[in-house]
């Protein structure tokens, strides 16, 4: 079984990835109309969601466990 750790976003013809996402166990990732959803827990297991838009380069990270709950729900 492999655990992920992170979440980069790579683009064509740039030299530098963005990291949306470092130093997390990331559950489930998902793409949307320009956009990267994630879900990941900490190294205490608190739940971490967040959505990156790749058109802004705008990265929303939340920490609420209801909505962590909700978006898990919805995948």
């Amino acid at each position: 079984m492999r655990e992920l750790s992170k979440v980069t976003v790579v683009k064509r013809g740039e030299p530098n990835p963005v990291f949306i996402l470092s130093g997390y166990n990331v559950t489930s990732i998902s793409t949307s109309e320009n956009r990267v959803y994630y879900l990941a827990e900490d190294s205490t297991g608190h739940p971490i969601t967040g959505v990156y838009d790749l058109v802004t380069q705008e990265n929303k990270v939340l920490q609420d466990s209801g909505r962590f709950t909700e978006i898990h729900a919805m995948n």
